[in-house]
């Protein structure tokens, strides 16, 4: 046979194999194309053809775990400028409680457009633009927020009068009068409260990952205990695309010129696998970080989605932590996922201390399918994570609480927290981190309390780094780490604030 037959024969085969993975994969797709076919040409309302696509995408997802999901355009975008940490706006933490109520701003964010156009904690959205909001949900008014760096965008807000007994808000506590710039607009008295308009210039917001324990004047973070300067404090939000950039300068400030350490790992839902193992590996001399498990079907997946399945990760020679520095590492029910990988692998390796609560257990690793020419996605759960010592993380929808999941505090070193306990803590660390809403917000009742009553993990970790420890073989070092796991577990979804921003992940695999 000629070998130009030959080749023809073979490409045949090929195109032939090819045409039957689609027909089969048509097939599939068939009765959902067919379904809103019918559904547009007889429904006896007009339907909106994206609507219909998005209500068919979330059916599918909702078949699968709870981590898996359709995102269409608009949240798209929002998760991607989560996990890239930055995007275009106006800098404001916001916030719908009750979803019958307008959106408002828990706090302009530092040196944001939102702050110097004279916004307040408080402030209830109730117009962007020409468009109202009061009876808008929260992602619609995010989106109408947002817009090219440059642009000015007029937000009209109702605002509470003082409080004539405490000279706060009447509705969330906030003083109207800190800060306060004149509005870009006329205002109306309308009952108890007034409306204003601002006009606001959007600008480029970076949101930080990397936190410390207070701002100094200038409003810089300070990453040393108030209480105790002696002792680094640093705490993770989230993991980024810039987390791992922003620990690196803040330990190389810090050049190992602290007694001890705390890394704050509460209320951290995850983000980035890649940041996750990059910054255990700024602990660690050596030692497996973290561990894929998938089904092995992802070969045929773009490669960086192909690279996080059924792989392994080492730490690399050197620190940015001397070893000898004792570190804690503080965890609750809220911290989740790539949390849950830098906090088993630092107890595994015993390089830390474990203080607090169990956490949540989701040890899954996400990847991003785009859809619709990259207007929308499809975020999969394509692998589990395993600890350094092969253990799971993951909770599973049938496991107890005597199961093995999430990762537990060191033996001895478990915290519970009641709920009030646990609102004087956020209360704590909210008003470190939004200068603006300290200022104007009433003292909180119980403010005054000794830190040891008002965050007793902090507190606990402290004495830890002093030689308090439950066992002599962990007071001097949290290099002597113990593995038992016996404190008590805490259930719960982790919880988000709702900034500008909504969610994190990105196109790169995520521990979530």
């Amino acid at each position: 046979m000629p070998p130009r037959n030959f080749y023809a024969i073979l490409l045949t085969f090929l195109i032939s194999q090819r045409c039957y993975v689609e027909a089969e994969r048509n097939r599939a797709a068939a009765p959902v194309a067919d379904s809103m076919h019918y559904i547009d040409r007889y429904y006896v309302d007009e339907v909106d053809q994206q609507e219909l696509l998005e209500g068919a995408m979330l059916g599918l997802t909702e078949k699968l775990d709870p981590y898996s999901q359709f995102f269409p355009p608009g949240l798209y975008e929002q998760f991607q400028d989560s996990i890239e940490q930055e995007f275009a706006g106006i800098g404001a933490v916001v916030e719908q409680p009750d979803r019958a109520a307008p959106t408002r701003i828990i706090t302009p964010l530092v040196g944001s457009p939102a702050l110097a156009a004279g916004l307040l904690p408080g402030d209830q959205i109730i117009g962007v633009g020409d468009t109202p909001t009061a009876e808008m949900p929260l992602p619609e008014v995010v989106e109408l927020l947002r817009g090219p760096i440059g642009s000015t965008v007029e937000v009209r807000v109702r605002r509470s009068p003082p409080n004539p007994t405490t000279g706060a808000d009447s509705t969330t506590g906030a003083n109207p009068m800190a800060g306060t710039e004149e509005a870009a607009g006329a205002s109306e008295t309308t009952g108890a409260s007034e409306e204003l308009v601002f006009r606001v210039t959007r600008g480029n917001i970076q949101l930080e990952s990397v936190l410390g324990d207070h701002r100094d004047a200038e409003n810089r973070w300070v990453y040393r205990l108030s209480e105790d300067p002696q002792i680094a404090y640093i705490r993770l939000t989230t993991f980024g695309e810039r987390t791992t950039a922003e620990l690196r300068q803040t330990l190389e400030e810090l050049d190992n010129r602290f007694g001890g350490m705390i890394l704050d790992l509460r209320g951290n839902a995850g983000g980035l696998l890649t940041s996750a193992v990059d910054i255990c590996d700024m602990f660690l001399e050596e030692g497996r970080i973290v561990s894929t498990r998938g089904r092995g079907v992802l070969k045929s997946a773009p490669a960086d989605a192909a690279a996080f399945e059924n792989a392994a990760w080492d730490a690399s020679a050197g620190t940015l932590v001397d070893p000898r520095k004792p570190l804690v590492v503080l965890i609750d029910g809220n911290s989740a996922s790539a949390a849950e990988i830098v906090a088993a692998c630092l107890k595994d390796h015993g390089r830390a201390i474990l203080v607090g609560e169990r956490t949540f257990g989701k040890g899954s690793v996400q990847n991003l399918f785009p859809l619709e020419n990259g207007r929308s996605a499809l975020k999969l759960t394509t692998a589990r994570f395993y600890r350094p010592n092969g253990q799971t993380i993951h909770r599973g929808p049938d496991a107890s609480e005597a199961d093995q999941w999430g990762v537990q505090p060191t033996a001895g070193y478990a915290v519970p927290l009641d709920d009030e306990t646990r609102r004087r803590a956020l209360r704590r660390w909210e008003l470190a981190t939004y200068p603006h809403f300290a200022a104007s917000v009433p003292v909180p009742e119980g403010s005054s309390k000794a830190l040891a009553e008002v965050d007793p993990q902090l507190w606990r970790a402290i004495e830890t780094l002093h030689g308090k420890g439950p066992t002599p073989a962990s007071q001097n070092s949290a290099t002597q780490n113990s593995e038992p796991e016996d404190s008590e577990p805490e259930d719960g979804e982790p919880e988000n604030s709702e900034p500008e921003n909504s969610e994190p992940e990105n196109s790169e695999p995520t521990g979530e």
